[in-house]
């Protein structure tokens, strides 16, 4: 039997425990790898002055003492390895989900905030 997915929500990941350090500006649909929910996100740094991607997870299994409804980011997972040049310790079917979305990825990442609005409204747009 599939689990219900809670959708992935702008307040939810900016509330994460593991918060990143600006404001959420757009997040793909969750992603299942293996028993792990994956999204990646698109979110503006204060601290670099442009936007980043990053991935979040959430899989009841790792984290028992951390509510189900958070998703915490990449760094807090179990496996991940900094050291690890390839896939960080991390699944190799993120792959998948970056190559889904790497059009708007690409479009935006280390661009400035008012770009990054402008490319996502035409991405949103196309999607309908």
């Amino acid at each position: 039997m599939i689990e219900a997915v809670e959708e992935p929500t702008l307040e939810l990941l900016t509330a994460s425990r593991c918060a990143i350090d600006g404001e959420v500006l757009w997040t793909s649909q969750p992603y299942l790898i293996g028993k792990t929910y994956w999204v990646v996100i698109l979110y503006y740094s204060e601290r670099f002055s442009e936007v980043l991607t990053g991935y979040h997870y959430r899989d009841k299994n790792f984290k028992p003492h951390i509510p189900y409804s958070e998703w915490a980011k990449e760094e807090s997972h179990p496996r991940y390895n900094s050291h690890d040049g390839t896939y960080m310790g991390l699944p190799k079917g993120l792959v998948k989900l970056y190559q889904k979305h790497n059009y708007i990825i690409d479009k935006c990442a280390r661009k400035e905030k008012e770009i990054v609005l402008e490319e996502l409204s035409k991405y949103e747009a196309r999607l309908f």
